[in-house]
């Protein structure tokens, strides 16, 4: 069986600017594999640390790692809230209600394309000693910034009667 002479140049791996002699050869003389571009991390990686970050209870951290400057940031039906700026304070101040976090999980996480849709978990006590419970998904939207993939978009979608207070134990 014979090889195109466009596989057995390797062209398939080439620049379209490569000499006929591509790929090049090693000091040993074995060819040396030649990729094209560096590939970006895939979008699943991403989004897996940033829920790890999140169950270390460290969502601050992953606010700033994963949230693009004009994220979009919105719960239910509410108007949304534009950047990241405005939104770190609305993050801020939740994060500064809860007293004891429970309970902050993931119980599914979905990718395709550049969409994501994790299904929380919360269960925590606010400062007043109300015990909350909260099972929401989170839809995102993400966009690749140099390699660095950054949420555009996320809104949060629950069912209010998943939102269970109970005295606090």
């Amino acid at each position: 069986m014979s090889v195109p002479a466009s596989l057995a140049r390797g062209s398939w791996l080439a620049p379209a600017s490569a000499s006929p002699d591509f790929p090049p050869r090693a000091p040993c003389g074995a060819p040396t594999l030649v990729l094209p571009e560096p590939h970006p991390v895939p979008l699943p990686f991403h989004v897996h640390a940033l829920v790890a970050l999140v169950e270390q209870g460290r969502p601050l951290d992953a606010f700033e790692r994963f949230y693009a400057d004009d994220v979009v940031m919105q719960e239910n039906l509410a108007p949304p809230t534009v950047g990241k700026g405005a939104n770190r304070e609305r993050e801020r101040a939740f994060v500064a209600r809860i007293r004891d976090v429970h309970e902050s999980r993931a119980r599914l996480v979905l990718v395709d394309g550049d969409h994501a849709v994790i299904r929380w978990l919360l269960d925590f006590t606010d400062a007043d000693g109300v015990r909350l419970r909260f099972d929401q998904l989170a839809l995102q939207t993400w966009r690749d910034e140099g390699g660095e993939s950054r949420v555009v978009h996320e809104r949060f979608v629950y069912d209010p009667a998943t939102l269970t207070a109970r005295a606090a134990a």
